[in-house]
């Protein structure tokens, strides 16, 4: 899912994004410390920091808010394989986003479908 686009197009209208590795934030569940969903950050040189947090699919209780900065994208949290870094498994998936009068973003989560 990508986040933060909308306000990069606004600014370049050449309509390359040039997307770039700016590392990756993981959301973790403030109640029960699981990982439940990851941020990577696409556009680091974009202008505009975002306000995040996710909710947890498996106590119900949310990550602490983070600061992202960049244009990014979310997936859901995948474990990777320590013999085979190439394979890795979703555990949990993004199913919507919500964002409040604060413009702050909540991504609500579930188990992700073996």
């Amino acid at each position: 899912m990508q986040v933060g686009i909308k306000q990069f197009d606004e600014q370049d209208r050449s309509g390359k994004i040039g997307l770039r590795d700016g590392g990756k934030t993981i959301l973790s569940c403030a109640g029960c410390t699981r990982p439940i969903a990851e941020c990577w950050i696409t556009l680091p040189n974009l202008s505009a920091s975002f306000e995040v947090r996710a909710r947890c699919c498996y106590c119900g209780d949310h990550s602490f808010w983070k600061t992202i900065r960049g244009g990014f994208h979310v997936s859901g949290y995948a474990l990777n394989n320590p013999e085979n870094p190439t394979d890795s498994k979703m555990i949990t998936e993004i199913v919507d986003v919500i964002t409040d009068d604060n413009e702050r973003t909540t991504f609500l989560t579930k188990r992700a479908t073996p």
